[in-house]
């Protein structure tokens, strides 16, 4: 089995998350919604990441995706993101959001949830 082009440049220790521009200033689909604002690998897995956040820049929403669709990977990303961002219109805050997911014993989130959100940030 042959290693992604990406993989194969970065090797295992591919960076964290890989940011593009997109417009922090709007919660509804921007031009680039096509593109994710975010691509990595985490555990293994390659996911995409796009955020969509409120007029004044908190994230309201994310979308997770998994390289292979509709796998058991993919299922639980985009379920995971999908409470997520139910969570975050009802007023919850990313930060506790992250700390209640799971972490490895450096801090360092170990699913494709936790490490968008920590890469993203808040604002």
């Amino acid at each position: 089995m042959s290693a992604s082009p990406e993989k194969a440049r970065y090797g295992q220790s591919m960076p964290d998350w890989v940011i593009y521009a997109t417009d922090p200033t709007t919660s509804a689909p921007s031009e680039s919604a096509s593109r994710p604002d975010l691509r990595a690998w985490v555990g293994g897995l390659k996911y995409a990441a796009t955020v969509g956040r409120f007029s004044d820049g908190r994230i309201a929403e994310i979308f997770l995706s998994n390289h292979k669709s509709n796998s058991a990977a993919d299922v639980n990303a985009r379920d995971a993101a999908i409470a997520c961002s139910i969570a975050l219109q009802f007023g919850a805050d990313v930060e506790t959001i992250c700390r209640a997911l799971s972490r490895d014993s450096h801090g360092r989130a170990t699913g494709p949830l936790g490490a968008a959100l920590d890469r993203i940030g808040d604002g």
